[in-house]
């Protein structure tokens, strides 16, 4: 069963989204990463609530990147950067797989296959 949508909650967590900058330019990866997100939600492949770094993701991700952001190159866009920082948002908690949990401990740089 759906839960009802509280429309005033997800504004609130939208309107308070940090987006890193580059002096005037707001980065919109957060923003395509959520589109995305919905996308897959939509689609009904979701079956728990958790959403996977995953190719049908990624390939989302890809799609809404060049709709809303053509005038930036897909190959500079790092989906798992927003992925990672999302969570400081509020928006979910990432959890490691069982596997990469030590791995992902001594590693500065973020990458998919880290996450």
């Amino acid at each position: 069963m759906m839960r009802e949508i509280d429309k005033a909650r997800i504004d609130q967590i939208l309107s308070s989204l940090r987006r890193g900058k580059t002096g005037d330019f707001v980065k919109p990866h957060k923003d395509v990463l959520l589109l995305s997100l919905i996308d897959v939600y939509e689609s009904g492949n979701v079956t728990e609530n958790a959403f996977e770094l995953s190719q049908k993701l990624e390939q989302c991700f890809e799609r809404r990147w060049r709709e809303f952001v053509p005038y930036l190159e897909y190959g500079n866009s790092l989906i798992e950067l927003p992925y990672f920082y999302l969570q400081g948002d509020g928006i979910w908690t990432l959890v490691l797989k069982d596997d990469k949990a030590n791995e992902f401990q001594g590693y500065q740089r973020i990458t998919r296959h880290r996450i």
